[in-house]
This record gives C-alpha cells, structure tokens and sequence, in this order.
C-alpha cells in the first residue's frame, strides 16, 4: 500500500520536473533567439553603414568629377580665347599685307578689285571669329552641363547616405535584443508556466496524500501478534489485533 503511493507520487514529480524541463528550455530558446535578434540587427546596421559611406564617396566624386570639368571648361574657353586673338591677328597681318603689296603694284586703295579683295579677307576672319565664337559658346554648355549632371548625382548620393545614416542609427542591437527577449519570456510563461504550477499543484495535493497514508501503522511482532492501526489527519483513528 505504502509502495503503490510512492510510485504514484514518483510519477507526479516526474510530471514536474518534465514541466520545469520545458520551461527552462523555453527560456534557453528565448535567449537564443533574443541573441540572434541582436546578430541580424548589428549586420543590418552594418550594412546600412556600408551603404551610407559608399553613398558619401559617390557625393565626393561628384563633387569632384564638377570641379574638373568646371576646370576644364575654363581652361578651354582661355584656349579658345587664345585662338580667337591669334586668327584675328593672322586676318589683320593678312590684310595689312594685302595692302602693301596692292600699293607695291601701283593698285589704287579706293578701286573696286582692291576693295573686293579686302571685302573677302574680312569676311573670311568674321567668318572666322564667328566658328570660333560659336564652338566655345558649345563648349561652355558642355562644360556646365557636365557640372551640373556631376553636382546633380553628388546632391542624391549625398541624400541617399544621410538616408541610410539614419536608418543605421536608428537600429539599436539592445533594444531588438531586449525586445526579442522580452517577448519570447512572455511566450514561455503564457505557454509553459502554467503547466508547471498545474504540475506543483497536483504534486502538492499527492504529497498530502501520502502524508496521510503514512499515518498507518502495519507490523508483526515476536509473539506472532499482527497489529494494525490508521489515523488521519482529521483526529479520527482505529485499531485492531489478531493473535496468530
């Protein structure tokens, strides 16, 4: 009788600690996780960081692809404005010459075939000038169209950096951990704890139980008398014996 109580009481306590087993796997499994939460928040910020200085150093090439070609153009317009004064010098000494040899042949300055010649010489450099004129004119449109398309993609890769700047600070790997933390303990006690005290409870009740059984008293003695005695806890008690 004694035996049978202890066997059900040992299998109420095996109930427990399977229950306490659970329970503490649960909080193992919810640290894992929180650490795991933590990890992939410290690679995403990572990553955002990554981003944003990669996004930076596309802004500073920007910057500085527009300052060579604001360079550039300039150097080329002082090329073309070097090669516009040189052409009108070579018309101008053409032309100078052109008299000197009209007036070495005795050709009137006022006639028409001397005025026709002096007619073509200065069309052809305003004709000149004017090529000249208008190849650096596209040129600077060019030059500030490269300048503007290079400040251009700086003003976005910058933005696009103080983006993602923003998105990595706003990632807190102790904040995600304490949050994946305290959301998988909040699942443990609303799944595991439960059956842990069910557990301690009917545990509780069978340990009164086999206090109550103890309470009984079976024995033979020498003389070959059996005894047999109960008492409970409610002050209620029998006894017998039989003399065998």
């Amino acid at each position: 009788m004694a035996a049978a109580g202890a066997g059900a009481g040992g299998g109420m306590n095996m109930n427990g600690w399977a229950a306490a087993f659970n329970l503490a796997s649960g909080v193992l499994g919810a640290l894992g996780n929180a650490y795991a939460a933590k990890a992939q928040a410290q690679q995403n910020k990572f990553m955002y960081q990554q981003k944003a200085l990669s996004a930076q150093f596309q802004a500073d090439v920007g910057r500085l692809n527009a300052k060579i070609a604001a360079y550039e153009g300039t150097r080329k317009q002082i090329a073309f404005a070097q090669q516009a004064a040189v052409k009108g010098m070579q018309a101008g000494q053409a032309m100078a010459n052109t008299r000197v040899q009209q007036s070495a042949s005795g050709v009137r300055m006022d006639s028409t075939s001397s005025q026709q010649v002096r007619a073509s010489q200065q069309f052809s450099r305003a004709v000149d000038m004017a090529t000249t004129e208008q190849n650096r004119i596209e040129l600077l449109n060019q030059s500030q169209s490269q300048v503007t398309s290079y400040l251009a993609q700086a003003t976005i890769s910058e933005a696009n950096a103080n983006i993602n700047d923003m998105m990595a600070s706003a990632i807190s790997p102790s904040s995600s951990f304490k949050t994946a933390l305290a959301t998988g303990l909040f699942k443990v006690a609303t799944e595991q704890a439960p059956g842990l005290f069910d557990e301690t409870e009917e545990s509780l009740d069978e340990i009164n139980l086999l206090s109550q059984k103890k309470a009984q008293g079976f024995g033979i003695d020498q003389g070959g008398s059996l005894g047999l005695g109960y008492g409970n806890s409610m002050g209620n008690s029998f006894g017998g014996g039989l003399t065998i």
